[in-house]
Parts: C-alpha cells; structure tokens; sequence
C-alpha cells in the first residue's frame, strides 16, 4: 500500500544531514540502493536505475508495470497510447494518472482521442534511470489527472552505460532496434538516439520510429545547477482495432487478426525544458527549483471501432488529427521555519497554457473524408498553487497539511474569428497526512486529499465551432473532483523485509466512461471506491530482490450500486530482479487480473502473463534475451462490450457483444551492446 507523508519523511532526512531537490535527478549523481528504491519514504514506491534495467521492457510504457495496481493494457501497435487502470479506475488513456517527465506534464489536456492522453514515444527506455509512483492525491504538488495517483519519470544514463555505446535489438516479430547514445563519464549531459522497426504480431500492427533525447549540464557549482533536456520523436503505426469475440470463437478469425487491417497513426512530439535548482546544503537551508518548458505535437489516428452499425454503405471509419503547443512554468520551494529543520514551509506555482486545433471527420474506403464530426480551435490555461506545512515532533509524530488550489480558463475562436471564453471555478484541495512512529521499524499513517481531472475544452467552449460535439455530450464545464481517505501501516522488521498493508476510499464527483459508438467520452454521476492493498518486500542478498503486490478495489456508481464499467476488482503482480551475478543481470514479472465488469452486464476474462529478461555483462560489451508472454498464452488483453456491425451479410443489430484487443503472444527479443 501507499501511505503518505512525503514531507514528513523529507524534513526527517533533511535533519540528519541529506540533501534534497523539489525535482531530484537520479541515475547520474547516484545508485539507489535496490532497498531503498523500492520506498524511501511512506508516500513513494521508487525505482531506480538497477530496478528499471531488470525489468522486461520494449518500450518506456513497459516501465509503467513497476507501479504496483496499475494495469497497462494496449490498443493496437507500439505507438499508440496505452489505456491504463488504477486503483478502481479506468483511466482510458491517461484521465486519471498525473505523469511528468523530468518535472514536464506529459498528460494531453482536452486530446481529441481522450482526455488526459499520455503517448510516451519521446522517452527512450534506456534514458529513464528512476521512476517515483503515487496512488491517490496526497501531496500537495499532485496537480491534475492525478484522481488516481502520479508517475514521475526522471532522466538520465545509468552509469555502466556512460561513454560511446551502440545497441543493437533483433526480435521474432521482424524487430530491428538500434541505439546509439553518447554521454559524459561524470556529470549528466547525454545524447541518445533511436531508430525503430517492428512488424508486430499479427495484423496492421506494425511500428516505424526514430526518437532523441539529450540534455546539456549548463551550470552546476555551488548547489547550484541549470540543465537543458531536450527531444523529440515521430512515429508512424498500425491501429488494428478490435476484434468481436465472435468472429474468433465462431467465423474462422485468426487471434491476432484485425477487421480494420489498413487504418493507420502518426504521432510526433518535440520538447524542451530548462530547470534550475538549488540543492541545500543542510536542514537549514532551503531547497528551491524552476522550471520552464515548451512542447509542441501531432497526432494522427485513423479507427473504426463499429464497422458499418451506423453508416451501411460508407463504413463507420474516422480520422482524427489533434496538435498542440504547450508552455508552462513550475516552481517549488521547500524552507525551515525553525533552525533544526524538523518545521518546514513547503510553496509551488504551476502554470500552463496549451493552444490546441482538433477535428474528427468520418472518411471512406478511400481516406476520403465526406462529413466532419467536431472540432476545435482552443486556448487552454491551467494555474495551480499549493502552500503546506511539514511539521515532526520529537521523532514520533509526522503532521503534513496544506492546500492545492487549481484554476481553468478555456477560449475558443469559431469560424469568423470570434472567441468565446469561460472559466472553470476555482476548486480548492486540502491535503493532510498524519504519521505516528510507533516503533523504529513501524509507522502508522492515515491521509486525506482531493485529486482533481480538469473538464475537457469542448464541454467549455466547443459550441463555438460548427460541428462540435454538444457540450452536454462531455459534461459541463466542471471539474472532476475526488475524495481520497487511507490509512495503513508499514513495517520494515530488519534491512531485508518491508510490508505494507492498509485500505482506502475515494469518492469521485462525476465519472467518465468512454463511448465506443460515439466514440467520445461521456460524463457519468458520481462514483465511490473501496479497496485494500498489500505490498511485501523481500531482499535477501545484495543481489536479489522479490516483490508481491496485490490490490482488490469495489469500484460502483454511487446512486444505482452499478459497478464501474472496466475497472479491476482484483490485480496482483510478482517481481523477480537479479543485479550483476558475476555480471548476470535480469529480471521477472508475473501479473493476474480477475474478471473484471464490463458495459451492459458483461464481464472480462481473467489474465494471467509473465514477462522475463537475462543480461550477461563482461567488460565493454554485454548480450540479452527478454521474452514477453512466457507461457505463450492468448491474452485479451482490452475487452469491450458494444454494438458493432463487421459482417455486411447478416441484418445490422444495436445489441452489445464483447469485443478484444490481443495482447501480444510469446516474443523473443535478443540485444547487444557495446560500450566506448
């Protein structure tokens, strides 16, 4: 379980003498420890860079798997954006789940294809040396999306990999992979570069891509430093869609078969962002950091999800095309109010401005679009502030309490270049946490705070243009706000034990539920969650480390009892990691989900799939294996139950039937690596 009291524990390291950042980098200055990575403090699960390399990934949303509860299912080709689902939630494409890279907010605000969308093709896998997850909106600089929790990636290179390095990745799925990166033997500037072919499995799922990512150490003397991160990608993709389950049980479809075999994506982001920060030297000096950051991208989607159910002679195809342009600024202070630092002053300002042009068109056989669904031309304006306390008393007693308050401004310009403007009001989120200390290896925590998902752009301002979708088929133009309670235990017996146990509730004020015939996202009354979770921790030696995390969660809309259409009941998953054995390396991950309830009534099949990688290390070179599916099982990974119309020989019927998108069957990928 996650329990929380992040500044509790930072102002304990603080008096003991450690230095921290608002925005820390790792992998560069330090190796965290595996033991320590795994939580530093009560509030965090950790990674670090000896974790994330064990780990059996193909790409930077493969790392996501380390957050305990999150279910990370795919739609289609490497390429285009996962759906996720956390504590009870099904956050579609990202609704629900806060990411930043580096301190960057990844989440797309008011994206055509989902709010909240998150599409990770910029972050390079071997790049990412530390990643922080929290479940539930505790802290205080959880901004939006964050309804379910927040993922932190932090960049770097780990240090076996500094200098001139070449990878080269051969897989079953005519996969070819090379890498070439460049980085300094001490500090953090890096150059990496990645150049991506992958067929796929099965039908229109193939992936071309490049990527880059870099960063420059302009400054860094005196606690003092100033880094410049930067890159880009472009991506083109297969989207298969989904299949109905019976086309495969009783017409002759192939699994991994798709009835959309020649709709496509593209996708591509550019970024920048220069920080600086200013580390303490003690527990009485502060910790301040600044961010400013630029981002501009495309996205490119092309789908049919119903066949011919609503148009019979054209097909119910469309194209969708999104691009944004985003800056922002962050700041973030952390300061003694008392001389021995066990008192802080916790502040931070986060500003944002999104200009965004959307369109959805239904289209032909032939790519040709014939009539335009919505769109949007829009201006998007985010500004949150949170101001807290971080007190510790005599050692035994941990009070954090504060408050986040959050503030949306939507403009959109029609046709005639006319603009229309309206304002989200302010929404306010108190956050406490309360630690007791009982014993040296025992802390009891208790917590409360509001997460909140902004409204999309359309529901505010969308009337303005020709075509758009109603504002009442995406809610008002109020935000989504949730009510998160936990309490737990964690208790670390010795250096080689951690447990955790505890339950919490969330009360979410208006849900959001994905459309497929519409195929947008629909606002829903409100809905309440109740769970319990449990993480063990086993390291028995220096190189080995064992993880079992199990959640189970009563997710159900609150006037009608009903469950929440996709969200998990129960998810459990295993970690096996193995660093450096006479230069052996690797690592293991079992996961299974129950049943878990669908639209309509239906119900998903359960899953169960284990991933696993080896890595043997000697001298300048090293060689891997990783296969994904081990047990070489038919996954179905995505299930939807709707009302769909493929087969134009049978009469057209509006009754729902389950649907699958497959996840991937046994893959064998082999790498080498050669280091300068």
């Amino acid at each position: 379980m996650f329990v929380l009291a992040p500044p509790v524990t930072q102002a304990a390291e603080l008096a003991a003498g450690a230095t921290l950042e608002p925005f820390p980098i790792w992998g560069d200055e330090e190796s965290i420890a595996i033991t320590e990575a795994s939580r530093t403090d009560l509030g965090e699960r950790r990674a670090s860079s000896e974790t994330i390399a064990t780990t059996p990934h193909a790409s930077a949303e493969d790392l996501l798997r380390l957050v305990p509860g999150l279910l990370v299912s795919r739609h289609g080709a490497e390429g285009k954006g996962r759906q996720f689902f956390l504590r009870g939630f099904d956050a579609v494409h990202g609704a629900d789940v806060e990411l930043t890279v580096d301190g960057i907010p990844w989440n797309e605000p008011s994206n055509i294809h989902g709010q909240g969308y998150l599409d990770l093709g910029t972050v390079i896998p071997e790049v990412v040396t530390g990643l922080v997850a929290e479940r539930g909106s505790f802290r205080l600089d959880q901004g939006p999306f964050a309804t379910a929790g927040s993922i932190r990636f932090e960049l770097g290179i780990a240090p076996e990999r500094r200098g001139t390095r070449l990878d080269y990745e051969i897989g079953s799925t005519n996969r070819h992979r090379v890498l070439l990166s460049a980085a300094t033997r001490q500090g953090s500037s890096f150059f990496v570069a990645e150049g991506l072919r992958d067929d796929g499995f099965g039908t229109n799922r193939a992936t071309r891509r490049v990527a880059t990512i870099g960063r420059a150490a302009l400054i860094d003397v005196s606690g003092h430093r100033l880094v410049l991160t930067g890159g880009g990608h472009v991506a083109r993709f297969g989207e298969p869609g989904t299949l109905p389950l019976a086309h495969f049980e009783n017409r002759g479809a192939g699994f991994y078969d798709s009835l959309s075999p020649d709709t496509d994506g593209l996708s591509a982001r550019g970024f920048l962002g220069l920080r600086w920060t200013r580390t303490p030297a003690s527990a009485r000096d502060a910790a301040t950091s600044a961010l400013v950051y630029l981002q501009a991208r495309r996205l490119r989607l092309e789908e049919n999800f119903t066949g011919f159910l609503l148009d019979a002679e054209r097909g119910d195809r469309v194209a969708q095309a999104h691009d944004f342009v985003a800056t922002g600024l962050r700041l973030a202070d952390e300061r003694p109010l008392i001389k021995d630092g066990v008192a802080r002053l916790i502040t931070g300002l986060d500003l944002g401005l999104d200009s965004i042009e959307q369109h959805e068109d239904r289209i032909d056989a032939s790519h040709t679009a014939f009539a335009r669904n919505r769109a949007l031309d829009a201006r998007l304006f985010t500004a949150g502030a949170h101001a807290g306390l971080s007190w510790q008393a005599a050692g035994v007693l941990g009070i954090d309490a504060g408050l986040r308050l959050a503030a949306f401004g939507f403009q959109s310009l029609g046709p005639d270049g006319a603009a229309r403007s309206d304002f989200v009001p302010l929404v306010v989120s108190p956050r406490t946490t309360v630690t007791f200390f009982a014993l040296p290896e025992l802390s009891l925590i208790a917590a409360y705070g509001n997460g909140v998902r902004p409204p999309e752009a359309r529901a505010a301002v969308g009337a303005a243009t020709p075509g758009a979708t109603p504002a009442e088929a995406v809610g008002e133009a109020r935000a989504s706000v949730s009510t998160d309670l936990e309490a737990g235990l964690r208790w670390r017996p010795d250096s080689t034990w951690e447990l955790g146990v505890g339950g919490f509730a969330i009360y979410l004020s208006r849900e959001q539920i994905f459309d497929h015939l519409s195929a947008t996202t629909l606002e829903r009354g409100a809905t309440r969650r109740a769970g319990l979770e449990l993480d063990v921790g086993f390291r028995p030696t220096r190189w080995l480390e064992l993880r079992l995390d199990a959640t189970a969660v009563d997710a159900r809309f609150s006037a009608s009892g009903e469950p929440v259409p996709g969200a998990p009941p129960i998810f459990a998953s295993f970690e096996a990691h193995v660093n450096d054995l006479h230069g052996i390396s690797g690592g293991l991950r079992a996961f299974a989900l129950g049943p878990r309830p669908l639209a309509h009534g239906a119900r998903a099949a359960a899953l169960v799939s284990i991933d696993a990688m080896a890595r043997y290390r000697r001298s300048f070179w090293e060689v891997s294996l990783a296969i994904d599916n081990v047990l070489g099982s038919q996954l179905r990974e995505g299930e939807f139950n709707y009302a769909s119309h493929f087969d134009r020989g049978v009469p057209r019927s509006a009754l729902p039937r389950l649907h699958f998108a497959a996840g991937p069957p046994r893959i064998f990928r082999i790498g080498i690596g050669i280091t300068h």
